[in-house]
């Protein structure tokens, strides 16, 4: 099993969470033109974000990157 399917296979989604909610509220009070999010993993933080926003994703896996396509990130 190569590393990448270890990371896969142990990867839960967590959603909003605390930390990324915290983030929003900043996100929205700075009105940034773009933001990314390194491992970005669950794409919920990044779909939040106004689509006026440039988002970009970095993640190690390719699990949502379907999902992060069809939005535009």
């Amino acid at each position: 099993m190569t590393t990448a399917e270890v990371y896969e296979s142990l990867f839960s989604p967590k959603g909003i969470g605390t930390w990324r909610e915290l983030y929003l509220n900043f996100i929205e009070e700075l009105s940034p033109s773009s933001v990314i999010e390194f491992g970005a993993g669950d794409p919920q933080f990044l779909l939040r974000l106004d689509n006026s926003i440039h988002r970009c994703a970095v993640d190690y896996m390719s699990r949502f990157k379907a999902v992060f396509d069809d939005a535009g990130i």
